[in-house]
């Protein structure tokens, strides 16, 4: 059958097709006449080859998915990388991997398995907050965060910065050690509903001088998972920048409030020879740089306040010229303090030297200081004591110095006690013998 010309006319037709009697519908041209009322029995038109649109050659021309029959076929490259890794049968799109599922969980309990449909395993994850610089908030972050059904924060006036600056809405708990017992009860419950709940401490790392060690104590006690979430520390951001090689410190975190509480404190800890890095709140500074430059002596230390942020700054110097800087200008803001080893122990995290040379610490004392401890003392023993704490060398050399400034001047020592003197040298010989043993052991 051959089509009908539109100009032809129809029986019962008005020239153009119009039918009387009836409205023509609008078909947004009006030069362009509509078709015959009976085009709808006619078959279609044959298209033109170049209409058409091109076969496929062959089946392996095909995308993956309309293969039919063909096993292990090599997913097609494109542009989405989505699409190159499809995901695991257990998991959804954009599911995230369980924490723990590439190994055994250990103690984490069955709760710890399951695996809340389109979010994150349930449990409590603790999250590291940023010092001060939002831009520190890393992907791991961010989607435990977003993936989080409740949200316990140390100060929730800050998270709520950090949940705006995401572009997130979440419940928000004030989780603090004052209000653990009031606010367990309902962690608990939301735990216990498979739901993850998420922990925040004001900057850094929950549980470290932070709220958040007796609730990780509680969940693991329930047998709920407990995920720790790498993130910004103020001890590992200050002591990769001090310059002593920290092969090994000790954390004091905050001193006791009580000056003779504060005192023994730094005693014990000054004893190791090892660094001591602790936080300093702005309100003592002077009073705990007093006491490290009286017990420690002039051993060095560097300081860093305000990391991250605007007016971060960093000060090197001994102790006793660190307390007269803080005493002449006090500073504001989060401090973190390191002290330097002390020389006398081996020199196990050494500070670098200023110059980059291959000098092992501070410059020995020189030789008016040895004059000077020679003169106050009425023994070699007390000389040598006294220059070992003002001069932040071991008793040893301290005793070495007296000896040869004593030779060099033409003076007899002042303690001619060779017997005490031989006494000494043994003394030093078993505590070097000992901090032999001490590294050997540490090795």
């Amino acid at each position: 059958m051959t089509r009908k010309h539109p100009d032809k006319k129809t029986p019962g037709k008005t020239p153009g097709g119009k039918t009387p009697g009836k409205k023509t519908p609008a078909f947004g041209r009006k030069d362009v006449p509509p078709p015959p009322a009976d085009e709808k029995d006619l078959p279609p038109a044959p298209a033109d080859e170049k209409d058409l649109p091109p076969a496929a050659a062959d089946e392996k021309d095909l995308p993956p998915a309309a293969r039919g029959g063909q096993k292990n076929a090599r997913p097609r490259r494109t542009d989405d990388p989505t699409e190159n890794f499809p995901a695991a049968p257990d998991a959804g799109p954009g599911e995230p991997e369980s924490p723990g599922s590439r190994g055994s969980r250990g103690d984490q309990g069955e709760r710890g398995d399951r695996k809340r449909p389109g979010g994150l395993p349930p449990g409590l994850y603790v999250l590291p907050s940023p010092l001060g610089n939002l831009s520190d908030i890393s992907p791991r972050f961010r989607e435990v965060l977003s993936g989080a059904g409740l949200v316990a924060a140390e100060d929730t006036r800050r998270t709520v910065k950090i949940l705006n600056h995401l572009g997130l809405k979440k419940t928000l708990l004030s989780y603090r050690e004052e209000n653990h017992r009031s606010a367990w009860p309902r962690l608990q419950k939301v735990l216990s509903e498979g739901a993850a709940i998420a922990l925040l401490s004001d900057a850094g790392s929950p549980g470290v001088c932070d709220p958040g060690a007796a609730l990780v104590r509680e969940a693991r006690g329930a047998g709920f998972a407990v995920w720790p979430v790498a993130g910004p520390s103020a001890v590992t951001a200050a002591l990769s920048v001090c310059g002593f090689e920290a092969s090994s410190f000790t954390f004091l975190g905050f001193l006791p409030p009580g000056p003779k509480a504060r005192r023994e404190r730094i005693k014990a800890a000054g004893a190791s020879g090892e660094i001591l890095v602790l936080f300093v709140p702005p309100h003592k500074q002077t009073r705990y740089l007093a006491d490290l430059a009286d017990i420690l002596g002039p051993r060095p230390a560097f300081l860093a306040r305000e990391m991250t942020k605007l007016h971060e700054e960093h000060l090197a110097l001994p102790l006793p010229e660190l307390r007269d800087e803080l005493l002449s200008r006090p500073r504001k803001g989060e401090m973190t303090l390191v002290v330097g080893p002390a020389k006398k122990l081996g020199q196990r995290g050494r500070p670098l030297p200023e110059d980059g040379g291959g000098g092992d610490g501070p410059a020995p004392p020189d030789e008016a200081a040895v004059r000077e401890a020679m003169d106050a003392s009425s023994s070699t023993n007390e000389a040598a004591r006294k220059l070992s704490q003002t001069g932040g060398v071991s008793k040893k050399d301290a005793y070495a110095m007296v000896l040869r400034l004593g030779a060099k001047l033409g003076r007899p020592a002042p303690d001619d006690d060779a017997e005490d003197d031989r006494r000494l040298e043994e003394e030093d010989g078993r505590l070097e013998e000992d901090d032999g043993r001490l590294e050997e052991d540490d090795d």
